[in-house]
C-alpha cells in the first residue's frame, strides 16, 4: 500500500481577528493543506514556529512591533526550512523587491484573489518562488529602476518602525535591550542613509515603505 501523503502544514500570521478567521477557513479548505496554527504578531509567530515547525508561514506585511519583512529575516534564523508567503498591502516596487531579497518564497498583494494566495502557498511548499501578477509587475518595475537591495538592515528597519510609531530613543533602547547611544547611532545613520532630516520625514518614509500603517 502506498504511503499517505502528509498535508502541507501552514501557520497564518495576521493581527486582525476577522481577517485571520477568514484566512484560516479558506486555507484549511484547500486540498492537501492544513492550518496548523495561528499567530497575531511577530513575537507570537516565532514562538509558534518553534513549537509547530510548519512548512509554510503566511504573513501579513503590516504587523505590530515586527513588520512582515523583518519577520522573514528572523524566521530564517529560527527555521530556514520553513517557507514564507507575504501578503503585501502597499503597492511599492521596492517593498516587493525587498521581500524577495529577504527570502520570501511568495508575495501576493492584498487586493488580489484568494486563488493567488493558494498558488503561492503550494509553490512555497515546494520551495519555489511565486509572485502574483501584480507583485510580479511591481518587482519588474523595481529591477528596471535600478533597485539596490539592503537599503536598510533588519535592525535599522526595526529602529525606524519604533521611531515612526512614536517611541523615544530611551524607550527603544529598553525595548531592544541596547544602549541609548547605540539607538542614537542607528537613528542618525537612518537619517543619513535615507537623506532625510527629521523623525517626521522618517515617519512619512516608513508609511510609504510599508514599515508602518498610516
Amino acid at each position: 500500500m502506498a504511503a499517505l501523503t502528509q498535508d502541507l502544514q501552514v501557520l497564518v500570521v495576521e493581527r486582525r481577528a476577522l481577517v485571520l478567521d477568514g484566512l484560516h477557513i479558506l486555507i484549511d479548505a484547500l486540498d492537501g493543506i492544513t492550518v496548523a496554527g495561528e499567530a497575531v504578531d511577530g513575537d507570537n509567530c516565532l514562538e509558534v514556529v518553534r513549537k509547530l515547525v510548519p512548512d509554510v508561514v503566511v504573513v501579513s506585511a503590516q504587523l505590530p512591533r515586527i513588520s512582515g519583512l523583518d519577520l522573514i529575516h528572523r524566521l530564517r534564523g529560527v527555521r530556514a526550512a520553513t517557507s514564507v508567503v507575504l501578503i503585501e498591502l502597499h503597492e511599492l516596487p521596492d517593498a516587493i523587491a525587498e521581500a524577495v531579497q529577504a527570502g520570501a518564497a511568495g508575495v501576493v498583494m492584498e487586493r488580489e484573489r484568494f486563488s493567488e494566495l493558494a498558488a503561492a502557498i503550494r509553490a512555497a511548499g515546494e520551495h519555489r518562488l511565486y509572485l502574483s501578477p501584480r507583485a510580479n509587475t511591481l518587482f519588474a518595475l523595481a529591477r528596471a529602476s535600478g533597485y539596490e537591495s539592503g537599503v536598510l538592515t533588519p535592525r535599522q528597519r526595526e529602529v525606524a518602525q519604533l521611531l515612526a510609531e512614536g517611541f523615544s530613543t530611551k524607550q527603544i533602547a529598553h525595548r531592544l535591550s541596547l544602549s541609548v547611544k547605540t539607538i542614537a547611532t542607528h537613528r542618525d545613520q537612518l537619517l543619513v542613509r535615507l537623506r532625510i532630516r527629521s523623525i517626521a520625514d522618517l515617519t512619512r518614509y516608513a508609511i510609504r515603505a510599508g514599515i508602518i500603517e498610516p
